[in-house]
């Protein structure tokens, strides 16, 4: 009886879990076909990174490679330094202002051809009064961006620093998947290259933390690794469930996160600190480009949110910082017009677009002039 009844259950669960399925696709909830894209998207730094000492990871030097998604095609190439850009200079041009760019995979131009992104576009309409040096590495945090400022641009000499600064930076800067990362401590703040590590490296590119593992324990963690990227991949009722299951976790937690978010802010101004400090001892001027979200911005992706706008409150501290810092910034977020804003990024994807590229690139350059000027 037990058994019949046991049996019935999981006929039951297995049957709804189905007909979900079924209904979901008929439906095609935005929401989840744009979740279902994050996790099946082909990520740059995955396949294409080499193993750094000091940074965790960089892109392969003088290499190429596409890299291509649902709704743009792309080809990489890197110098002889791993960036996506041409050679790097130490003699500057005679007249002109070099400007060094760091930051994710904004910087970087996910989703857009060399030409097409914001930095190259400042230096292509400035008739070679500006160098524009592309220092951008996908998935990289504001600490990585300032280890690489400190060990490796400083070289160049640039007149300007551009920090371009997306919100989840301030999150990476404590996600030890082989990268440096700050820890607290009762003195403040120390960076950990702890996670910088070979076994660390392969579960990155791998995206699978099971191969930090041994033995069986590894080959049971890759198997239902596997397993779950295929429901996340493949099923909208996993994913639907999935996301309403954190929704609730998110709830649950609201009040621990919230110590977590301000101890993490307060990492991100340590860093930032340092950055003004380096730049005040090197006499670079330093200017902070902050990307918009598209969660704050887009029509079809606020409805999807019930109609909500993200609050993201990482740029409003961004903003109060460069202001109570004296720190010249962009911030076109609330500037926008309604038609520049559902065309600013993809519609799946969170990067810019060709068009995003275009008018960032004359926005920053309005606002960096006055610092070429001086």
């Amino acid at each position: 009886m037990l058994r019949n009844s046991f049996i019935l259950l999981i006929v039951s669960i297995v049957f709804f879990l189905l007909l979900l399925e079924g209904a979901l696709r008929f439906i095609n909830p935005e929401d989840i076909e744009i979740r279902m894209y994050q996790f099946s998207r082909s990520i740059i730094q995955c396949y294409f990174s080499e193993p750094d000492q000091i940074l965790g990871w960089r892109y392969k030097r003088n290499g190429e490679t596409a890299f291509n998604n649902i709704e743009f095609k792309t080809t990489i190439k890197t110098n002889s330094l791993g960036f996506r850009d041409d050679e790097f200079e130490k003699k500057k041009k005679e007249g002109a202002t070099r400007i060094a760019f760091l930051g994710d995979s904004f910087a970087f131009g996910w989703g857009a051809e060399k030409n097409e992104v914001f930095s190259e576009q400042i230096e292509a309409s400035s008739h070679k009064k500006i160098e524009s040096y592309n220092f951008g590495v996908s998935g990289y945090s504001t600490l990585q961006e300032y280890l690489l400022f400190k060990h490796e641009v400083l070289q160049f000499n640039p007149d300007i620093a551009v920090i371009v600064f997306y919100d989840n930076d301030v999150n990476d800067n404590f996600d030890a998947m082989s990268r440096p990362v700050l820890k607290k401590t009762s003195e403040g703040f120390v960076t950990d290259y702890q996670g910088v590590t070979p076994e660390n490296f392969q579960a990155f590119i791998h995206q699978d933390k099971s191969f930090l593992e041994t033995g069986l324990k590894k080959t049971v963690g890759h198997f239902l690794k596997n397993i779950k990227n295929f429901f996340r991949q493949n099923s909208y009722a996993y994913n639907f469930i999935s996301k309403r299951t954190k929704q609730l976790e998110r709830k649950l937690k609201a009040e621990n996160n919230g110590k977590k978010k301000e101890t993490k802010w307060l990492a991100e101004e340590y860093i930032l600190k340092k950055w003004v400090k380096l730049c005040q001892e090197q006499n670079i001027k330093l200017f902070i480009a902050i990307i918009p979200n598209k969660l704050e911005i887009q029509t079809h992706t606020i409805n999807l949110n019930g109609g909500k706008i993200y609050k993201n409150p990482n740029r409003k501290k961004m903003v109060t910082f460069c202001k109570e810092n004296k720190i010249p910034y962009l911030d076109v977020t609330e500037q926008l017009s309604q038609e520049e804003k559902e065309h600013y990024h993809y519609r799946l994807d969170d990067h810019f677009t060709p068009f995003g590229h275009r008018h960032y690139a004359q926005q920053l350059l309005q606002k960096i002039a006055p610092l070429i000027e001086e």
